[in-house]
């Protein structure tokens, strides 16, 4: 069966066509192999917009990462051919089953910002761009300030209306190992904030996690995919029906 990756979050294996979502490890090699093809200081500088996807993906990798390491879970990330949102994040967990699928918009604040006012206007505008409550916020902070102006955010802006939570990602240098670059996660909103580190040679958060009960691993056209299991799917599928079909009732009886 040959699989055919048609756009950045929809693929054709045989005659069925999906949505699909990258896990972190597929992510992180998605990120060598820019680097290595454009290099380093071309990836964080350049406008071309596949580049500027590409760094996007830095930020969704750390924070993916954190989550990981304050949850134990695998996050899956699908980044929509159109957006918005910019990127969606899917986790699936045992007893019970819970299946969440959270949507994030994201701004980047280059390493050109020369104040934090101007850093602070740029996290305006994307607050005033009018998005769902449903939409959940990341910001990248790119800037040798990152730590001094996430502080800054997160004291002077009271209100991140209308984003459910907010997250910043930075990334850090470990001056006492060298080579060994890592990142700074914070959940400013809500309340209280959350500082997460994460380094990348962790390797406990480069492991799989184990698949739950209702998932299985495939190997298709030479490439590994995890999808629910048949059995689960008719399951779910016979539970959504029933549900909906109460909520019909339910509601001509008003």
């Amino acid at each position: 069966m040959k699989v055919n990756f048609l756009t950045s979050d929809r693929c054709r294996v045989g005659d069925e066509e999906l949505i699909y979502f990258m896990h972190p490890n597929t992510l992180r090699d998605k990120l060598i192999e820019t680097v290595e093809k454009v290099g380093a200081q071309k990836f964080f500088s350049s406008p071309e917009e596949s580049i500027k996807k590409a760094r996007e993906n830095v930020a969704e990798y750390f924070l993916i990462l954190g989550l990981k390491k304050i949850s134990g879970l695998d996050w899956f990330l699908r980044q929509p051919n159109n957006d918005p949102p910019d990127f969606e994040l899917m986790t699936i967990s045992n007893n019970p089953i819970t299946i969440t699928l959270d949507s994030f918009e994201l701004v980047e604040i280059p390493g050109r910002c020369k104040t934090f006012e101007e850093m602070y206007g740029i996290v305006r505008g994307k607050l005033n761009k009018g998005y769902t409550q449903n939409y959940h916020l990341l910001i990248f902070v790119n800037h040798e300030k990152s730590g001094e102006w996430i502080k800054q955010l997160h004291q002077q802006q009271a209100d991140f209306s209308p984003f459910k939570t907010v997250w910043t990602v930075h990334l850090v240098w470990y001056k006492d190992q060298q080579g060994l670059y890592g990142s700074v996660v914070n959940r400013l909103r809500p309340h209280p904030a959350k500082t997460t580190q994460v380094a990348l040679n962790d390797e406990v958060l480069r492991q799989n996690s184990p698949l739950p009960d209702h998932i299985e691993e495939l190997k298709i056209d030479g490439k590994t995919f995890i999808g629910f299991k048949r059995d689960f799917v008719k399951e779910l599928t016979t539970a959504m029906r029933k549900t909906l079909l109460v909520r019909s009732r339910a509601r001509k009886q008003i």
